[in-house]
């Protein structure tokens, strides 16, 4: 049986995350909510918007990662549920568009978005976005997973701002946890608020707050780090010869996400690649390259997948459709030397 002690300072830790998460968005932390994992998270917004406007569909603006679609498709209540969301994977301007046709001849239950997506990187125009939602009165959920809460700095705030703290919250990779901010400028706020309190149960394991709490004391220092390499490595591969493109923030709608980051333009420590002939030559690089392997993002150190391969195993015509490549390769920058990560990106390459 843990000790008034032990309570105490599993307490204490759960408080000192909400109190960083704070230091960013400014937001009390009554409106700042802890789960067992940013999925969970996701999915208790997704219920939320669900439960404030009943029986209609969501909208996805952009290709998220895969089970934030996967949630809207399964459990929807809309049209008797399975598949009933508007999905518009580019979240350009062709998909602004069709979101204006969508929201001409029905009201929707809320928009969910990520800034920047993975794994394309792309923004989406928020401020279009926000002109939508306050015209046809919907709540606004943006997933900041990428992007971070220190880059970042959305304006005006989102109804609901989602994050993994799995991720480059954390770092260390060794614990799971997620976040919900709610806006206290929101219209919804005061629905969302009774909703969430009287639903909410606060399921993050006390030992994973301490673990939490102890890997993002460095923070911000750390993502200051990420995002210089993951730039210097950025800048080399995009004019490689042997790849055709790299999606990250500084080269997809670079001017929808500069207008949404702090005071030093920072584009996050996530990118994806593309190489020429791919299909020949991305297995090749990905045995040869002599860094870390995996599926997840964030870590501290440098980590790569076959992104698609892995989300998208059964559905690679379905994603290719949506523009993401089967032969896609993920990159998560870590705390490596820039030099040491460059030098074997070119190993690779050769």
């Amino acid at each position: 049986v843990p000790t008034l002690a032990v309570i105490s300072a599993f307490a204490e830790a759960k408080t000192l995350i909400k109190q960083r998460i704070f230091t960013f968005t400014g937001e009390d932390e009554s409106n700042i909510f802890l789960f067992p994992s940013g999925m969970a998270a996701i999915f208790s917004a997704f219920k939320l918007i669900s439960s404030l406007k009943p029986g209609l569909k969501t909208v996805q603006f952009g290709f998220p990662y895969t089970d934030t679609l996967k949630i809207q498709q399964r459990f929807s209540s809309a049209n008797g549920g399975d598949g009933a969301l508007h999905f518009l994977p580019k979240g350009d301007q062709d998909d602004l568009s069709r979101l204006e046709e969508i929201l001409r001849r029905e009201p929707i239950a809320g928009l969910l978005c990520e800034i920047p997506g993975n794994p394309l990187l792309n923004t989406p125009d928020w401020k279009r976005l926000n002109e939508l939602a306050n015209q046809y009165n919907f709540p606004l959920i943006v997933d900041d997973t990428v992007g971070t809460f220190a880059n970042l700095a959305l304006s005006p705030a989102p109804d609901m701002l989602l994050s993994s703290l799995t991720k480059f919250f954390s770092g260390s990779g060794d614990v799971m946890a997620g976040s919900m901010v709610l806006s206290s400028s929101s219209r919804f706020y005061t629905e969302l608020k009774a909703s969430l309190e009287a639903s909410y149960d606060d399921l993050l394991w006390c030992q994973d707050a301490i673990i939490l709490e102890h890997n993002s004391s460095d923070f911000l220092d750390r993502m200051g780090r990420i995002n210089r390499n993951a730039e210097t490595l950025c800048d080399y591969l995009h004019q490689h010869p042997a790849v055709e493109r790299i999606y990250y923030p500084k080269y997809e709608t670079p001017n929808n996400y500069a207008s949404l980051v702090r005071q030093n333009v920072s584009y996050g420590g996530l990118f994806s690649m593309l190489l020429k002939e791919a299909e020949l030559n991305a297995p090749k690089f990905y045995d040869r390259i002599r860094l870390s392997k995996g599926p997840s993002l964030g870590t501290n150190f440098t980590l790569l997948c076959p992104y698609t391969l892995l989300a998208h195993y059964d559905e690679l015509q379905f994603a290719s459709s949506c523009g993401v490549s089967p032969f896609l390769i993920r990159v998560s920058v870590g705390l490596e030397e820039p030099d040491d990560l460059v030098a074997s990106f070119k190993d690779a390459l050769s």
